[in-house]
């Protein structure tokens, strides 16, 4: 095993959830789990299309809120007249950008997924990026996505001809240097081995940036408050109970925070 952004060899084993390993690339600071299962399979059986759909609308308020924010982010940096997203899932944010003006493409690999999103928000989603050659977008959203999917690199470099001038890349995906992860170390749910095969640091953001053409436009470090709260070693259990308010509240605040949870970057093509 290498490291996909530097093409070091990794010098530490990490143990992470459930038994997993995952080799470590102190040069760029980033984790590659040790895996040889079907990325594309695992994530199906993970999240079963049942699970995705109650996820998204006993948490309504939540994803409404986080889905706001992350347009208004976007929009401080790129007008956003057209969207792709990458990674649609069931196409929940794909319909929310929709509703608000913004011509929206959908990128989803699981069948069911595609059909869920036909069918709910006749969204015509597609399998495979060359469906949409040729066409350019504001904004490509990768959400909770490039963690999935094996060549990092190569793929962000994929992306940049689907980029409009000033163009924006929006991703987002586990922070494992986060406060939440040291603490609850290999019981930290964001692991989430083997169906993420990679771990980012904000250094090795900007390393993977670096090598595949784009600069850092912005890095945020952001904590869903009540994930992490849940996440905590046996205090966590005494959180669980605020998430039956998900449906009518906004339980889970996303606050932007020195080792939050999750990383947020936008990037530019140099």
């Amino acid at each position: 095993m290498i490291c996909p952004i530097c093409n070091h060899p990794p010098t530490d084993t990490v143990r992470i959830n459930n038994g997993h390993s995952a080799q470590l690339c102190h040069e760029c600071d980033f984790l590659m789990t040790v895996t040889e299962t079907d990325p594309l399979r695992v994530n199906a059986e993970t999240y079963p299309l049942k699970t995705r759909i109650l996820t998204y609308f006993l948490r309504e308020k939540e994803f409404t809120s986080r889905y706001g924010a992350i347009l208004a982010l976007i929009r401080r940096h790129a007008r956003i007249e057209s969207l792709l997203e990458i990674g649609s899932n069931i196409g929940v944010f794909a319909d929310f950008a929709r509703q608000r003006g913004i011509h929206v493409d959908s990128v989803e690999l699981h069948d069911e997924c595609r059909e869920f999103q036909r069918l709910a928000y006749k969204i015509d989603a597609v399998s495979d990026l060359s469906a949409l050659s040729g066409r350019t977008y504001n904004a490509v959203v990768l959400m909770d996505v490039l963690e999935h999917i094996p060549g990092p690199v190569e793929y962000l470099c994929l992306i940049k001809k689907f980029l409009s001038r000033d163009g924006v890349i929006f991703l987002q995906f586990p922070n494992k240097n986060s406060w939440a992860s040291r603490l609850a170390g290999e019981k930290w749910g964001w692991w989430s081995a083997p169906d993420h095969l990679y771990h980012f640091s904000g250094k090795a953001v900007h390393r993977a940036a670096e090598k595949s053409g784009y600069h850092v436009v912005l890095l945020n470090h952001v904590s869903p408050v009540l994930d992490d709260l849940e996440g905590i070693p046996f205090l966590g259990r005494l959180f669980s109970p605020a998430r039956v308010l998900s449906r009518w509240l906004n339980v889970n605040l996303f606050i932007s925070v020195k080792g939050g949870s999750l990383i947020q970057a936008l990037l530019k093509p140099r």
